[in-house]
């Protein structure tokens, strides 16, 4: 095998190792993502709540943890996380 077959041949097996770390990082950042965008989500649902409750001239909440102690009495854990599975489809 002559030197120069032999350099490309070892290009292509480290533009293949590199292929493969960069797909590996994409799903840690997509994972890393839907684990963020779980944890936040319960107050983008609250923060939702107190808008849209204010613009329709429904029940005001009096703050954050109001919103909070309503939602989980009236909808359970649940009512945090409504709308979340599509949310992480995006």
């Amino acid at each position: 095998m002559s030197g120069e077959s032999c350099h490309a041949g070892r290009l292509l097996v480290g533009v293949k190792v590199g292929l493969q770390i960069r797909d590996r990082l994409t799903g840690l950042r997509h994972i890393a993502g839907s684990i963020s965008q779980t944890l936040t989500y319960p107050f983008d649902v609250l923060r939702r709540k107190m808008q849209v409750t204010g613009m329709q001239g429904g029940p005001k909440y009096s703050g954050t943890l109001d919103a909070l102690k309503s939602t989980l009495y009236g909808e359970g854990i649940g009512g945090l996380y409504r709308g979340l599975w599509p949310n992480l489809r995006e």
